[in-house]
C-alpha cells in the first residue's frame, strides 16, 4: 500500500468519525471527549500529510465557532477536500 492509499484511508476514517460526531449532535449526545479526538487526529494527519502551511490544515485548524458542535459540519468538508485532493 503506497502512502497516498494511506492517507486516503486515515482520511475516510476520520470522515467517518465526523459523520459520528454529526449524528450525535443531531441526537444531542455528548460529544465533547469524541470531539476532541476527532479534531487533534485531524489536524495531525493534515499536518503530516500536506504541511503547516497547506490550505487544508491551516483552514481546518482556524476555522472558528462559537461552539464546538457547529464547527464540526465545515471541518468534515475540509476532511473531505483534502481527500478528494490527493486523487480520491
Amino acid at each position: 500500500m503506497n502512502v497516498d492509499q494511506k492517507v486516503i484511508d486515515r482520511l475516510s476514517e476520520l470522515i467517518r468519525l465526523g459523520e459520528q460526531l454529526k449524528q450525535r449532535l443531531i441526537r444531542q449526545e455528548n460529544i465533547n471527549q469524541l470531539h476532541a479526538t476527532w479534531k487533534v487526529s485531524s489536524q495531525a494527519v493534515l499536518r503530516q500529510t500536506f504541511g503547516e502551511d497547506s490550505e487544508y490544515f491551516t483552514s481546518f485548524r482556524d476555522y472558528r465557532s462559537f461552539n464546538q458542535a457547529s464547527s464540526i459540519i465545515p471541518r468534515l468538508g475540509i476532511l473531505e477536500a483534502a481527500q478528494y485532493g490527493i486523487g480520491f
